[in-house]
Parts: structure tokens; sequence; C-alpha cells
């Protein structure tokens, strides 16, 4: 990856924390997939989304997504 898509990487995942933060899960998760289809190899991303996915339920989906992180 890039420094500047890295620098991407960072500035779309601090907003999606920012975003959980302000009690918006949904926008978060939403950020976060879409800077995944951006970025597949945003590892940041993938452990946010994981967490997104354990706080909402879906253990099967947060395992996967974890998974991919460690990739």
């Amino acid at each position: 990856m890039s420094v500047v898509n890295q620098s991407l990487v960072n500035q779309e995942v601090a907003r999606a924390h920012g975003l959980l933060a302000a009690n918006k899960p949904g926008e978060a998760e939403a950020a976060c997939r879409d800077l995944i289809a951006v970025e597949p190899e945003a590892a940041l991303a993938h452990v946010l989304l994981g967490h997104l996915l354990r706080l909402r339920g879906d253990l099967a989906g947060a395992a996967r997504t974890l998974e991919t992180a460690r990739h």
C-alpha cells in the first residue's frame, strides 16, 4: 500500500471511529465497507468492521472479517 493510500486509510478509519463514537454504528459499518472496497488490504478497516459486526451480534461475520485482517 502506498503512503498516499495509507493516509486515506488512516483518515477513513478515523472517520468511521468518529461515527461509532457518535452512536452511528450503521454509518461506521458502511464507511468501513466502502474503504475495504477501495483498499481491500486495509487491515484497520477490517478490524473495525469486525468489531462493529460483533457489536451487532454477527459473530460469524466478525470472525471472517477479522481473519481477513490477519492476512
